[in-house]
């Protein structure tokens, strides 16, 4: 009988459980996507520095 009261439990909140992991797995995947745009967003500005500096060189050095 406390076999049957213990798995009467365990499907009640089973539901619950499946969220749970359900929001989890959402919350993890939008945080990598997240994370993977950052990186993209650094390389791109560390970039965008490089060229500017190298136009700046190029500017100075045309007007020398």
């Amino acid at each position: 009988m406390a076999f049957v009261n213990l798995f009467a439990i365990f499907l009640y909140l089973l539901p619950f459980i499946i969220i749970i992991l359900l929001v989890w797995w959402v919350t993890s995947l939008v945080n990598k996507s997240y994370q993977q745009k950052e990186r993209h967003f650094q390389v791109l500005t560390e970039q965008n520095q490089q060229m500017i500096a190298a136009l700046q060189r190029h500017h100075e050095e045309k007007h020398l």
